[in-house]
């Protein structure tokens, strides 16, 4: 497209729609546009940033020669894109004036009902638990009955185990590495079940 053809297609779009343009290049980039500044005769000045990026916008000098093609990233209703064609006046949703002004809206934050805690029995420990259960096996064998069973004491914090520690990606030598045919054997096998002629 020539750059007279660009500017009478970008002066037919209302400025409260001219935040949600994207423009890209001939070299492929995709730019989303905030705002446009000016419109010169060989380029156009915008604010915006590049697709896929969350970096704050950049003031960008755009050829119009250099423009691929464009288009908005966010829904325009049909009326809207054929009033901009054919004159007519369409109500567009009011959008801040400039792009500094512009503030993402965060939707408010919904009070979260207060619950109160769930309580949480302590699991007794390993080896309080075992007791319990050798006690009680130990009485069910000698015809008596079990003592009762006692709370068990609050179990202590475990700390986590450590992450096994990777020095080298290579095995010690007196383990070798296995072969690529090796690997793939192993996997043949496990996917195929057991052998038959095994038995």
């Amino acid at each position: 497209m020539r750059k007279e053809s660009w500017l009478s297609l970008i002066r037919r779009i209302p400025p409260q729609l001219r935040h949600k343009l994207m423009i890209v290049s001939g070299s492929g980039n995709e730019l989303n546009i905030t705002d446009i500044y000016r419109l010169e005769d060989d380029f156009m000045v915008v604010r915006g940033r590049l697709a896929g990026t969350t970096d704050e916008g950049s003031t960008y000098f755009i050829p119009y020669d250099q423009i691929d093609y464009m288009g908005f990233r966010e829904l325009v209703k049909e009326p809207v894109i054929t009033a901009m064609f054919e004159g007519g006046e369409v109500e567009i949703p009011q959008a801040p004036e400039t792009g500094a002004a512009r503030e993402p809206q965060v939707p408010a934050a919904e009070p979260t009902p207060s619950v109160a805690p769930a309580t949480t029995q302590a699991v007794p420990a390993k080896a309080a638990l075992l007791e319990r259960l050798r006690l009680k096996r130990k009485a069910e064998e000698s015809g008596q009955t079990p003592p009762p069973a006692q709370p068990a004491p609050p179990a202590q914090p475990q700390p986590a185990p450590a992450a096994p520690q990777q020095t080298n990606s290579t095995p010690p030598p007196d383990q070798p590495t296995p072969g690529k045919a090796a690997l793939l054997e192993r996997l043949r096998r496990s996917r195929s079940g057991p052998n038959p002629g095994s038995k």
